[in-house]
């Protein structure tokens, strides 16, 4: 086993609840209404770095499971 099923399952939890946080964050970051040119430049940068950072936990997401795929194989050849 490449990984025990405990750690899988804190890691999981921990990138699901980091998909959580990125939605959240958009719908306030979205919600701040009008603003100056310069708060919509601000609020911008922000969209693309929660963007960023979406990416990398999207990314986790499918290590995790080629990981848990790696497992069950390993775990079926045993």
């Amino acid at each position: 086993m490449i990984i025990d099923t405990e750690t899988f399952g804190e890691i999981k939890s921990a990138v699901n609840q980091a998909t959580q946080g990125i939605g959240t964050a958009t719908q306030l970051v979205k919600g701040l209404g009008p603003q100056t040119e310069e708060a919509r430049t601000y609020i911008s940068r922000l969209l693309n770095q929660i963007l960023e950072v979406q990416v990398h936990v999207q990314r986790a997401n499918a290590v995790l499971d080629a990981l848990k795929d790696a497992n069950q194989e390993e775990s079926s050849q045993q």
